[in-house]
This record gives structure tokens, sequence and C-alpha cells, in this order.
């Protein structure tokens, strides 16, 4: 640490072997230690708490993007689900009429059935007859 320059005391007015002119005079303020730490403090607290603010910021706009997804998905998986119950509903009836139909169809067939052999007996009957 002996061979660190502090930069605030460190006055020139030569580079590289020139005099070099002050246009105007600085005004120099010297500060104690103590001053330069509160001064440090202050500066990392101060961002410190711009850090959490944008944290916080950032935070309760994620929160809402993912509240606003959950909502999405929400409403997505409602609608997925009357479409569903839409069509279970439709396959239901469906059903329901091919069941009717299959009742009317056997009842058709047995008629036809029942007439097709009273109208061979008949046809035989006749033959026998004659």
């Amino acid at each position: 640490m002996d061979k660190v320059t502090d930069l605030n005391e460190f006055k020139t007015n030569e580079f590289k072997g020139r005099k070099l002119k002050k246009r105007h005079e600085e005004e120099v303020f010297e500060m104690s230690d103590s001053n330069k730490y509160d001064l440090f403090m202050q500066e990392i607290k101060k961002d410190m708490r711009e850090r959490e603010n944008r944290n916080s910021d950032r935070q309760k706009e994620l929160e809402k993007r993912i509240e606003r997804n959950l909502d999405n998905y929400r409403m997505e998986a409602r609608e997925r689900e009357e479409r569903f119950q839409k069509s279970v509903d439709d396959i239901k009836s469906i059903v329901e009429d091919c069941k009717k139909d299959n009742r009317d169809t056997t009842i058709a067939i047995w008629t036809l059935s029942l007439a097709t052999i009273i109208g061979i007996a008949g046809m035989v009957i006749a033959v026998l007859i004659k």
C-alpha cells in the first residue's frame, strides 16, 4: 500500500517534460476520510435503493405477466372443456339416434322376414292346392 499514489493529492504541471499552463484556477476541496466514507456509503445506499426499486418493479411486472398468462390458460382450458363437452353431447345424440334407427331397422327386418315367410308359405299352399 505504500506504493499507491493518492490521485487527489497528486499535482503536476508537467507532461512529457513540457510545462502545462492552467487556463483557470481550480478549486480544490479537501475532504476528510470520514466524509469520503460517508459520501461513499450514501452513494452505495442510494444505488442499493434504486436496485431494490428496479427489482421490485421487475418482480411486480413479472407477477402481472404470470397472472395474465394463468388467466389466459384458464380461459383457454374453459373454452376447450366447453368444446369437448359440446362434442360429447353431439356424439351422445348421434348414438341415441343410431340406437333408435337400429331398433326401427330391426323391427322392419323382422316384419319383412315374417312377410317373406308368409308369402312363401302362401305360394307353397297355392301349389299344393292346385
